[in-house]
């Protein structure tokens, strides 16, 4: 009886600790699905064809060069404005937009999390500069 207590007892805990650094992982590999992806399923597009781009699948990585308008390190958001549209782009909380100045172009990967039609106002998520 001891010995089948005490073999239930290491097998839930073996069970509790492969479940807890799976789950940890799980929620690491969501957040950082910018920097794991695979190169083929990167969709390169052009800053002009942010606003086209549809938003059905949350979990589309997106590549993109972008001109910087303005920057809030603080909060990592940097802001850029087309002829038709403004884009928003949320980085990672570990990046550095400390050298990044105004004007400045970048290339940046990231998930298109939404847009406003009026005004034209585009919305990327968990971006990473390249």
């Amino acid at each position: 009886m001891k010995k089948s207590l005490l073999f239930l007892s290491l097998l839930t805990i073996l069970i509790l600790v492969c479940f807890h650094f799976n789950f940890f992982k799980l929620i690491d590999t969501k957040t950082n699905i910018v920097r794991t992806i695979s190169k083929n399923k990167i969709h390169k597009v052009t800053f002009e064809s942010l606003s086209k781009l549809t938003t059905k699948n949350k979990r589309d990585v997106i590549e993109v060069d972008i001109l910087v308008k303005d920057i809030d390190t603080e909060n990592l958001i940097i802001t850029s404005e087309g002829p038709t549209e403004e884009v928003t782009i949320q980085f990672q909380s570990d990046e550095d937009l400390s050298k990044i100045k105004s004007g400045d172009k970048i290339k940046i990967r990231a998930i298109k999390k939404g847009i406003n039609s009026s005004p034209n106002i585009v919305t990327l998520d968990n971006a990473i500069i390249i």
